[in-house]
């Protein structure tokens, strides 16, 4: 199965689709990704 193939299986369309109805990540998303990749990178 290849990459694209199993992605419309996942998401039930195609990925580009699924991409453009999500909506954008909040200010505190957006926060806590940061704080958790400055964490992951302090740790490796």
């Amino acid at each position: 199965m290849s990459k694209d193939a199993a992605r419309e299986h996942i998401y039930g369309m195609p990925y580009a689709q699924w991409k453009a109805v999500q909506p954008e990540a909040t200010p505190e998303q957006v926060a806590a990704f940061k704080a958790r990749k400055a964490t992951k990178s302090e740790t490796t």
